[in-house]
């Protein structure tokens, strides 16, 4: 039991490091543009889709 938890910890713990490294890249990104939708924007069902789905 114990041995499961020293493995669960260190393997939180790379983790929990390797995170960092992840964090500090930046992605440059330029809007290219929007759209604006009206709220009641409605698309066909597909007709092989499930009843439960059709909402």
């Amino acid at each position: 039991m114990s041995r499961t938890r020293l493995l669960a910890s260190a393997a939180l713990a790379l983790i929990a490091l390797s995170t960092g490294a992840i964090a500090d890249q930046t992605f440059p990104a330029t809007l290219a543009g929007h759209a604006v939708l009206p709220a009641a924007s409605f698309i066909e069902m597909p007709a092989d889709a499930p009843e439960d789905l059709k909402t």
